[in-house]
């Protein structure tokens, strides 16, 4: 029998194993019905002339010793061949599944399922080192078969973690919030969410013990204490509802509290007969509730002890301030003025006028602040009705004179068109937004009113591409290279 060279090229799943008494280091059981067979022969041969009668010629003929020559044959070579290559092409993907498996830390979720898809292919290298090719490759593709369907079941639970840590959270559960998160990350640690579902969950335990002792600070009368505790617990979980909702109300307590002292102190001015201190306090209740009904009478209550005399200063102070176009200050004055006694007609024929130059420079600021706007049709029309409008106020004073001045530049720069060259390569196809499309071209002059420009190149088989320019009323004519260059596809 030829020697046997051992074969490197056989897939191996598992690592080799270690011998037994019918597979001494690990040897092919097929070896021992041959070395049985031969052991029998040799005993045969040497016991055989005992067995035999006695015959009248002394000697027998030496019996010839048989060679048995066990080769494969090129066939057989040729079927080895290909059973190894379909072995190996499948453990290739056996081996990738299970490990994308294992980076999902398959064996917290499906241990058994895991174990029992290894074992088949471990069988199916049994079935392999008896050259019972067939049965190996079934094995190896049922084990491959059961990995795959692991790995579809891990985005059930993945899910399934995602959604039990979410209500854990809701419910306050850190250890099954922790244990549902980790489980998601561990399945995808790229996952963004399950990030912070872990982040959240790990958190959880400190921001319950924050909001315990917000509890205990907020029963002992120690309002910022307990907001303090609130707002860690917050700090460190924002999405904690539980947590924003005490924040919330706690921070409302406070308001509460301070504005029930501002209008104690209010009241006990009021009562010594103390106008100025009294509306001081009823002014501080009042920024921290506008609207607040008690606020306003104690203030009107407050302001009619001093009525004449406040009016008459708030008027004074209200025409200084018109004077020098400061309209928000006036408007302040006035309302004062009319919140201490209403429908009073100087007061309102004051207000009305100081309200109406407030809206105007408002509207002239906002103008003035975006020229590139008067480009389009409706808001050129818009600063041109404002533009008069503003003409009309009799002794306008330095502010508006300077803004009527303006826009009326303004105005006619809109309308005095700048010079575009666009350079392109004949090949992308251009438009030009809010004014249309321009085609292909090299080269192209355009005349455009100031304002904000995007131009948007498309070409087949190309990215698009987009190019935003300004153009300022007495530019230079820029020149602007719109064209599509980076191939789709392409590295």
């Amino acid at each position: 029998m030829r020697e046997q060279i051992p074969d490197t090229s056989q897939p191996r799943f598992v690592t080799d194993k270690v011998g037994t008494p019918l597979r001494p280091k690990g040897k092919p059981l097929y070896l021992l019905p041959l070395v049985l067979l031969c052991g029998l022969l040799i005993w045969l041969i040497l016991n055989m002339p005992q067995w035999l009668p006695k015959a009248e010629s002394p000697t027998l003929p030496t019996p010839q010793p048989v060679a048995a020559k066990l080769e494969d044959t090129p066939f057989q070579d040729a079927q080895l061949a290909k059973a190894r290559r379909e072995a190996q092409d499948i453990l290739q993907q056996l081996l990738s599944v299970q490990q994308t498996l294992e980076s999902q830390a398959v064996s917290r979720w499906a241990e058994n399922a895991m174990q029992a898809a290894l074992r088949q292919a471990e069988d199916g290298d049994d079935f392999y080192q008896q050259r019972q090719f067939t049965q190996a490759l079934d094995q190896y593709q049922a084990s491959l078969k059961a990995l795959q369907t692991l790995q579809q079941q891990s985005e059930q639970v993945f899910v399934k973690a995602m959604t039990e840590g979410q209500q854990a959270l809701v419910e306050d559960d850190p250890e099954l919030a922790l244990s549902a998160f980790d489980l998601a990350h561990a399945i995808h640690p790229e996952d963004k969410d399950a990030h912070a579902g872990l982040l959240r969950a790990q958190s959880l335990p400190k921001v319950l013990k924050l909001l315990k002792s917000s509890g205990y600070a907020e029963e002992d009368g120690k309002i910022d204490e307990a907001i303090d505790f609130a707002s860690q617990a917050h700090g460190l979980d924002n999405q904690h509802l539980r947590a924003s909702q005490t924040l919330a109300r706690l921070q409302q307590s406070k308001l509460d509290q301070l504005h029930r002292r501002y209008m104690s102190e209010g009241l006990t001015a009021l009562a010594a007969e103390n106008a100025g201190e009294a509306i001081n306090a009823f002014n501080q209740a009042l920024k921290l509730k506008p609207k607040d009904a008690d606020s306003l009478d104690a203030l009107r209550q407050a302001k009619s002890k001093q009525l004449a005399q406040r009016i008459a200063g708030l008027m004074r102070q209200g025409q200084q301030l018109e004077a020098q176009e400061r309209w928000t200050e006036a408007i302040e004055n006035y309302q004062q003025a009319d919140a201490l006694q209403s429908n009073l007609v100087q007061v309102r024929v004051a207000l009305l006028r100081a309200t109406a130059r407030a809206e105007l420079d408002e509207l002239l600021r906002a103008r003035l602040a975006e020229p590139l706007a008067l480009r389009d049709e409706r808001q050129y029309a818009s600063a041109t009705a404002l533009l008069e409008q503003a003409s009309r106020i009799n002794l306008p004073g330095p502010r508006l004179s300077d803004q009527i001045t303006t826009l009326q530049h303004l105005l006619v720069q809109a309308r005095d068109p700048v010079s575009v060259q666009l350079i392109s390569d004949n090949q992308t196809e251009v438009q030009l937004f809010k004014v249309g499309g321009l085609g292909t071209f090299d080269s192209k002059q355009l005349h455009l009113y100031p304002g904000k420009y995007t131009l948007l190149g498309k070409r087949e088989g190309y990215r698009e591409v987009l190019h935003e320019f300004i153009l300022n009323a007495g530019d230079q004519a820029p020149v602007i290279h719109i064209r599509c260059t980076e191939k789709i596809g392409s590295i």
